[in-house]
């Protein structure tokens, strides 16, 4: 028996300064002509430590057709380093004829700006309760979108920060 896997492998680096809203857009998909066992697609955010941040995943077909994975999400993210990976594969038996064959595709965007309102942290337009709650869960937790001053440590000026911008509203 003849096994062949192939992998392809889209990486996108890119550095935030300042806290920033990002919407990631786009689609990966693999395909396997005869013979192929399995094609999987899937798309990660990852933060400069590895930590996946958001993944999107193709459900696999047992049968080789084509699979993909689109992704359309916005996020804020604060200051530092992001990689956005893409990957996709195809196993194939090239003992069934005809031989197999496979390919992928990639086709990625992130769009950043800036935060329309700092004061709504979770994004969804409006500043209310939830928006302070969401903060103190994140801020208690150390974890790093709670740098609300974006200065690379979580403390207690993030926090001063936060309810400063609370409670001036958005315009």
């Amino acid at each position: 028996m003849i096994q062949a896997n192939g992998d392809s492998v889209f990486r996108l680096t890119f550095r935030i300064d300042s806290g920033a809203q990002a919407a990631l857009r786009g689609d990966v998909r693999a395909q396997g002509g005869p013979a192929v066992n399995l094609s999987s697609a899937r798309v990660r955010l990852m933060d400069q430590g590895g930590q996946v941040i958001a993944a999107f995943l193709a459900t696999p077909d047992p049968n080789g057709a084509e699979v993909s994975v689109s992704f359309d999400e916005t996020r804020d993210l604060p200051a530092g380093q992001y990689t956005l990976e893409a990957d996709a594969g195809t196993a194939i038996d090239a003992t069934v004829p005809p031989n197999g064959s496979g390919s992928a595709s990639f086709d990625a965007r992130v769009d950043l700006s800036r935060r329309q309102c700092p004061a709504d942290f979770n994004g969804d337009g409006v500043v209310d309760s939830q928006d302070f709650y969401d903060f103190l869960n994140e801020f208690f937790a150390y974890r790093s979108r709670a740098d609300f001053n974006n200065d690379g440590v979580v403390n207690s000026q993030d926090f001063f920060d936060f309810l400063t911008a609370f409670f001036a509203g958005c315009p």
